[in-house]
């Protein structure tokens, strides 16, 4: 509401949100750090020291050898300095997860060294936003093909099923056919939650009055700059 000013929505899929293959009936997980207090403890995640950060004994390999060694629940999050806008959500998402007793480790990089990060796969957790068309081909991003250094499948995510519905989805030239299959894959994505998708929110455009003609389109290029004139009183 701060950031977006009432404008963003939330999502739980990958696809446009007013798009024909957007699947409405997928529900967004709730907001609950009670919630996944609880599951983390379930997990064997207490704060045992009483610092506010959960920690677990887990299996580790040190010179060779299993060991059993206690760690904190933390991870690294990685931001551009592009935009201030990037640490703003950092700042929130920061704060939600210490609710929940998981500290995340804020580290802003220029876009160049962010960007080589996420190609390389050299990464814990980062935020990324893409845009999209009403009927695009999602394949480079979620096949698992493209889950390989310098691919767009940067979480390396990996199902048959998901492959099999982008490699048919590709041939299917009937729209609606087409569609059904996209809101198949979002069922299974939001089910197998490899990201957690956050929400979408309208681009906005400006422009001067002295133009005439201007429409706006819901594609992902929105504007036909031949169908502009000027008015003849613009002056």
């Amino acid at each position: 509401k701060d950031i977006h000013f009432g404008l963003a929505r939330r999502v739980s899929q990958p696809f446009f949100i007013d798009g024909p293959v957007y699947d409405p009936s997928v529900e967004t997980i709730p907001h609950d750090p009670q919630g996944a207090k609880r599951l983390l403890r379930e997990a064997g995640w207490l704060d045992r020291n009483g610092d506010g950060v959960l920690e677990n004994e887990v299996e580790v390999q040190e010179d060779g050898k299993t060991v059993r060694k206690t760690i904190d629940f933390e991870f690294e999050y990685l931001i551009h300095t592009a935009k201030a806008y990037h640490e703003q959500i950092a700042n929130i998402v920061k704060e939600e997860f210490g609710k929940a007793g998981i500290k995340v480790n804020v580290r802003p990089l220029d876009f160049a060294t962010f960007l080589k990060g996420i190609l390389d796969g050299n990464f814990d957790a980062c935020r990324l936003a893409w845009g999209t068309g009403i009927d695009s081909d999602p394949f480079q991003v979620w096949h698992s093909s493209q889950a390989v250094k310098g691919g767009s499948n940067h979480i390396a995510y990996k199902n048959k099923r998901v492959d099999e519905i982008l490699e048919h989805a590709r041939e299917e030239f009937d729209p609606i056919k087409r569609w059904a299959m996209y809101r198949e894959m979002s069922r299974i994505v939001a089910e197998d939650q490899p990201m957690c998708f956050l929400f979408a929110f309208p681009n906005q455009y400006f422009y001067s009055a002295m133009f005439r003609g201007v429409k706006l389109y819901p594609t992902e290029y929105p504007v036909d700059l031949t169908e502009w004139w000027i008015a003849d009183d613009s002056n």
